[in-house]
């Protein structure tokens, strides 16, 4: 299926198929709760934002603010939603972002290995 709207297709999020906020759950759940995708990965959406290397870009409101892209006040790209999210942030193509300091339990990151 190219490009879909979710990492398990186009059908609309609910419940079974990750951590957010219609679970009801309020909080992380262990990996492998709900079921993997297609690649067989697990919560490529829900349960915690994924925090990314990328730096999110810096506009001028925020330069004048004081921030700058190699300071403290530096955001990051966020990508897959979190057990609070909406619907809208599950969605393969949405992006966020969040400080690179002030970590909070919604916000984690992917640990990969290559298994060959």
């Amino acid at each position: 299926m190219p490009d879909p709207e979710f990492p398990w297709g186009n059908e609309p999020p609910d419940s079974t198929r990750a951590n957010w906020s219609a679970t009801g759950l309020g909080r992380p759940t262990e990996v492998a709760r709900f079921p993997p995708n297609g690649y067989g990965l697990y919560d490529m959406a829900g349960n915690v934002w994924e925090f990314v290397a990328d730096v999110w870009p810096v506009d001028s409101s925020r330069l004048a603010a004081g921030a700058n892209a190699e300071g403290s006040r530096a955001r990051h790209v966020i990508r897959g939603g979190s057990y609070g999210g909406a619907a809208v942030n599950l969605r393969v193509r949405y992006r966020d972002s969040h400080p690179d300091i002030g970590a909070g339990p919604h916000v984690g990151f992917r640990c990969a290995a290559d298994n060959r």
